[in-house]
């Protein structure tokens, strides 16, 4: 009677099961119907990631069509989430699912929390599609496209592209609905959407099984090769940082605190928000603009903002930067330093002192007169001194310029540390031998940098192989910081290109400017290092008159580089020439010299393009 009851317990647990849990993992179970699908490898891939899992008969159905439901569930399986962290989101969209969402659905609770956490879709979306029925309608290609760059954490992108010229490669891109188009867009720019062999995406179609499986299993790759990590900020976790304030940028809406760790010596920039960031000094409630430069700190850091939560300061130890004017060694010793507003300060050393030279443990004993220090007080008495030699070299390669106030040059060393130079004053500059100006470098140039207390004096560059000509039609054209253009070759392959800020453009031998080109013109390229310095297109549009500010000056050759804001805001950097018959004068027709130009002043320049240079025929400071 015993075996007979547990019998019907096995029995009843199975039937339990067979009825709660219509699928199964392909770990147990072999796929029997994928043999002669175009996807097995996908399905497989998949299937083995427990993303896609098939029916209790052992098939897989890849002709079956996905539904709103499927297609929300199988995106919450591309991530692996902590099980403790898996609970408290479960936990927080419990009461909101079994209320709105029909309990059919039950057995689909844990899944679509945690594709609501993933902000894959909203509660308002989701409860939407329950309340008219939808979760059990088959997706189309454009709605799984929205759906699955969410789940890639790509709206970033999504959000760039209402400012970008982009194209949709597609015989039917038309059939396309205006608010899938960017999502279709990164679909394909990420190689998960393509054309079929007429060249139409088909936005309307509904999407298999097989299909699914394809496109999953590259949204899976693309989030592993760019370890892209999902962030919870209803579930948040902190990391305490501590070190010295070496920066304070305070702004209305947010401010950034530059902190020198005390373990690694780097540089972590931390966000701070007014409503969001307690700070505290001494153990007093305090503001952000109270904070300052050598403050001894620790901070609690949300991960997935990056926003301080609390910035607490201990004023008992304090900060010092100078020059080293003399040190004394008989006890009890003693430094003295020049700090950065010219007062001389003697400070007394403690007993177990730490001295680091250019980052490498010293003795005291072996500081040296002129050496940049910052100096560590507690109780009025030395701790810890960091010393910078006065004069230091680096060398690498260039991989930056930034064209702004103030120029900033990013040189990347042998181990990929990336070293930023504050552009202040007019370097000796030579690049392949021959003297210069810090205008003619370009990015990928090996260059050796040396400074004087950080300052730039010399920088000595040569430049890379030359790659050859590329001739192609634009397919896109990226505005920004650093601009960029996506040029299809002959053969149907795109290639991104960055495009030198100096880069001479013209348009049917006319000269012409990065805001001029359009997508579909077909253009020549040429290249110096890594960058395009020049590209010839095929149609012609000249401007005459141009709106900047003044951020780059050389007396010696009378060119300025002058930042540009284009009619719907985007920015351009703009050689300009001052011919020896170019007039300077101020709004009050005052007569002026290029040598009272001034980085910063805002112009109005009427001139002529040529060669990629805005010859000026006139300047009017503003």
């Amino acid at each position: 009677m015993k075996n007979k009851k547990v019998y019907k317990i096995i029995v009843l647990a199975m039937i339990f099961c067979m009825v709660m849990t219509s699928i199964v993992s392909a770990e147990t179970v072999k796929f029997t119907d994928i043999d002669n699908s175009w996807a097995k490898e996908f399905i497989v891939k998949s299937a083995d990631l427990g993303i896609i899992k098939g029916s209790t008969d052992g098939t897989f159905r890849p002709k079956d069509k996905v539904t709103q439901l499927e297609t929300l569930i199988m995106l919450s399986r591309l991530y692996t989430i902590d099980e403790k962290l898996q609970k408290q989101i479960q936990t927080k969209y419990d009461s909101f699912l079994k209320e709105n969402i029909d309990s059919k659905y039950s057995w689909a609770y844990n899944e679509l929390s945690t594709a609501l956490a993933l902000n894959i879709i909203s509660t308002d979306g989701l409860k939407s599609l329950n309340d008219k029925g939808y979760l059990g309608k088959k997706s189309t290609k454009e709605e799984v496209a929205i759906l699955m760059t969410k789940a890639m954490l790509l709206k970033d992108e999504v959000e760039k592209l209402s400012s970008k010229i982009y194209t949709l490669p597609f015989s039917d891109s038309s059939k396309i609905s205006t608010s899938a188009r960017p999502y279709i867009y990164i679909m394909h720019d990420k190689k998960i959407l393509g054309g079929d062999t007429d060249g139409n995406i088909n936005p309307k179609s509904e999407i298999t099984r097989e299909q699914f499986a394809k496109m999953v299993s590259i949204a899976y790759d693309y989030i592993s090769d760019n370890k892209v990590k999902p962030q919870f900020p209803d579930f948040e976790t902190y990391l305490t940082l501590k070190g010295t304030v070496t920066n304070v940028t305070l702004n209305s809406i947010e401010s950034y605190l530059e902190i020198e760790l005390d373990t690694t010596k780097e540089v972590s920039i931390v966000r701070m928000v007014e409503e969001q960031t307690n700070i505290k000094i001494d153990k007093t409630t305090s503001s952000i603009k109270r904070l300052e430069k050598g403050m001894s700190v620790e901070c609690q850091v949300a991960v997935s903002t990056n926003i301080a939560k609390s910035v607490t300061v201990d004023t008992s130890i304090t900060l010092v930067e100078g020059k080293i004017k003399r040190v004394y060694f008989v006890s009890p010793m003693k430094l003295i330093i020049v700090d950065n507003k010219n007062n001389e300060k003697t400070y007394t050393i403690g007993e177990n002192v730490v001295t680091t030279l250019d980052g490498k443990i010293i003795d005291f004993k072996n500081l040296v007169k002129y050496d940049k220090v910052t100096v560590k007080l507690m109780d009025d008495k030395v701790t810890q001194v960091d010393a910078i030699g006065r004069l230091q070299t680096y060398s690498g390669k260039i991989k930056n310029i930034e064209y702004d106030i103030p120029i900033k040059l990013m040189i990347e060393d042998a181990t990929g540390k990336i070293n930023t130079f504050v552009y202040v004053s007019e370097p000796d500059v030579t690049r392949n031998s021959k003297d210069t100006t810090f205008d003619q470098l370009r990015v990928g140039d090996l260059v050796v940098v040396r400074t004087e207390y950080d300052v730039l004096t010399a920088i000595d560059a040569t430049a890379v192989a030359t790659e050859s000509d590329t001739a192609g039609v634009i397919k896109e054209i990226i505005i920004g910081t650093q601009n960029k253009i996506k040029i299809q070759d002959k053969d149907g392959a795109v290639h991104e290109y960055r495009v030198s800020n100096n880069a001479k453009m013209s348009i049917l031998n006319s000269t012409s400017s990065i805001y001029d080109l359009r997508v579909g013109y077909n253009v020549s390229l040429s290249f110096e290092g890594q960058d395009v310095i020049s590209i010839e297109a095929t149609e012609t549009e000249a401007s005459q008159q141009i709106n900047g500010k003044i951020i780059y000056i050389n007396v010696e050759k009378k060119t300025v580089m002058v930042k540009i804001t284009k009619e719907f805001g985007e920015e351009e950097i703009l050689y300009v020439s001052l011919g020896s018959n170019a007039k300077i004068m101020t709004l009050s027709a005052q007569v002026k010299y290029i040598k009272d130009l001034k980085i910063g002043d805002s112009i109005i320049s009427v001139g002529s393009y040529s060669g990629g240079t805005f010859n000026a025929v006139s300047i009017i400071i503003k």
